[in-house]
């Protein structure tokens, strides 16, 4: 029996990679108080997906938004952690000008993606 918390922050995962995607959603799974409530790999269905679901955060691969507006959406429905390779200073101030809470690099998401979730809502960081 696999214990779950009665509170759990709620996640949309938006990632193209299929290995990338396998890969979080492990990782998500094995957090019980994080609870991974939708997936895709396109960004117009993660806009549908947000909008339906209203997850507390979204994890989105910074480089799947066809236009800055796809991400200003997404960051004004939830909180909204943006991950990429691409992980320099000018990156990651775009990523914020955009509306995102953070940007993470996908290298060291093992360490830091669980970490930032919690971290985003625990910290009742209003979505822009």
């Amino acid at each position: 029996m696999c214990y779950r918390p009665s509170v759990s922050v709620t996640v949309l995962l938006t990632e193209d990679s299929a290995i990338m995607a396998q890969t979080i959603q492990r990782l998500l799974a094995s957090r019980p108080e994080i609870d991974l409530i939708g997936q895709t790999g396109n960004i117009d269905d993660a806009i549908r997906l947000a909008t339906a679901l209203k997850p507390q955060v979204i994890v989105m691969d910074f480089h799947m938004a066809r236009r800055d507006e796809d991400i200003k959406v997404l960051a004004s429905i939830s909180r909204l952690l943006l991950i990429s390779l691409a992980n320099d200073e000018e990156t990651k101030k775009q990523a914020q000008a955009l509306g995102a809470i953070r940007l993470l690099d996908k290298a060291n998401l093992y360490d830091e993606l669980v970490l930032a979730i919690l971290g985003v809502t625990e910290n009742s960081i209003p979505p822009k």
